[in-house]
């Protein structure tokens, strides 16, 4: 389950980030630093 929303959470950032460039949008430079995401079920 962890694998698998980690996978999820990837390839959601992946696509919004693919989105933004198509459109022209500057991605925003890294300001934090995340090791864990806790997912309520």
């Amino acid at each position: 389950m962890i694998e698998e929303t980690r996978r999820n959470f990837q390839d959601a950032l992946s696509a919004h980030l693919e989105a933004m460039r198509e459109v022209g949008e500057p991605i925003p430079k890294p300001n934090a630093s995340v090791d864990c995401v806790e997912v309520a079920a």
